[in-house]
Parts: structure tokens; C-alpha cells; sequence
């Protein structure tokens, strides 16, 4: 991933984030060699668009699970310790901070539609601060920074 607008990237940074996207588990010996550079000059420029927020890897099961969103509106005050709270569980992949219908968004994943269902009921629903939840599947996955997949 990448953000919209970074102050110092360069093309060789953006054929770097490209070659990643493309191989992830590459070697930087490949790397180097698809981006004409020496791989600890590939291995260096990843590690500083890494380090200042620029560029970062996300990572998944091989197998995709059950993955939904799910968004939960939260008590007056309670926004930035209920998603202090969920970031810290190991099924939820990001929580982001919404404006609208709902405070805050959770992208989950989880073995299976009764895992989905218990989770949402017996852990979301019970933090502090939850006061409703609405869970939406995700069926489709458009793009993946995988290979042979």
C-alpha cells in the first residue's frame, strides 16, 4: 500500500513499491536485478519508505477465511479506547475512524461464518463502549500483493 501523496519518492522508490506488489517474498537479489540497482540499495530504499509511513506490507492467510466489515457505533467519549481496545485482537486486520453513519470500521477475518457470528455477539458486542454493531460479508477480493495464488 502506499500513500496518496508522499514528499520524496522518486521513480526508483515507485518501480521498488511496484516490484513489491508484484512479488512480495521477492529476494532483494531479484529485486535489484528488475530495478538495475544493487540489492542493498533496494533493501535500503525499502526500509526508509517503511520507516517514514510511505509504504508498508500488510499480510493474510494463504487461504482466505471469512473477512467482513464490520461497523460500530460507540458511546459518546468511548471512540478512541473501544478502537484502542479492538486494534489489539488478533482477527481484526485494521480499524479505521469513520465520519457518518457509524464511529468506527473493522476489517475482521475469521475461520468461518459461526466464528463471524460468535465474535461479533461475544467479544465486539461486549467492549465497553460498543452500542451497536452491523456486520457486512466481503465476498470478493479484487486485488492481492500474492502471487501463484
Amino acid at each position: 500500500m502506499m500513500q496518496e501523496s508522499a514528499e520524496g519518492v522518486d521513480e526508483l522508490d515507485l518501480a521498488l513499491i511496484n516490484a513489491l506488489q508484484l512479488d512480495p517474498r521477492a529476494p532483494w537479489s531479484r529485486v535489484g536485478t528488475a530495478l538495475g540497482v544493487d540489492p542493498v540499495t533496494a533493501a535500503r530504499r525499502w526500509s526508509r519508505l517503511a520507516e517514514e509511513g510511505i509504504a508498508w506490507v500488510t499480510a493474510h492467510p494463504g487461504r482466505l477465511p471469512v473477512v467482513a466489515f464490520i461497523e460500530v457505533d460507540c458511546e459518546a467519549g468511548w471512540v478512541p479506547a473501544t478502537a484502542a481496545t479492538l486494534a489489539r485482537w488478533p482477527h481484526v486486520v485494521s480499524v479505521e475512524h469513520t465520519s457518518g453513519a457509524h464511529d468506527l470500521l473493522l476489517t475482521v477475518m475469521l475461520p468461518g461464518l459461526n466464528a463471524l457470528s460468535r465474535f461479533v455477539r461475544d467479544s465486539v458486542g461486549t467492549v465497553n463502549g460498543v452500542r451497536a454493531t452491523r456486520t457486512q460479508l466481503i465476498t470478493k477480493v479484487y486485488a492481492l500483493g500474492a502471487t501463484g495464488g
